[in-house]
């Protein structure tokens, strides 16, 4: 029996596997995501105005890197099932 490669989708519009975290990752992520925007604003507006900390930084691109990995890796799991069930 000989097996197919399969193609992968060029792009984004393509894959149909949902880009919307699901259960206690993709709420804890979502959560992440709108207190890290909330604390970067919030920090343009304390004493020095205008400046962001590179602690609030460095903050932020850790919650970015967090909710980046749990999106991309719930999409990429429903993705390889939904081709092992074709």
């Amino acid at each position: 029996m000989k097996k197919e490669k399969v193609a992968l989708p060029t792009s984004s519009t393509e894959r149909k596997a949902s880009p919307k975290g699901g259960g206690l990752e993709g709420a804890t992520a979502s959560f992440l995501l709108a207190f890290g925007c909330i604390l970067a604003t919030i920090s343009l507006f304390m004493p020095p105005e205008g400046e962001i900390d590179g602690s609030v930084l460095m903050l932020f691109g850790q919650i970015l890197v967090y909710s980046g990995s749990i999106f991309g890796v719930k999409i990429y799991i429903k993705d390889l099932i939904k081709r092992a069930n074709e």
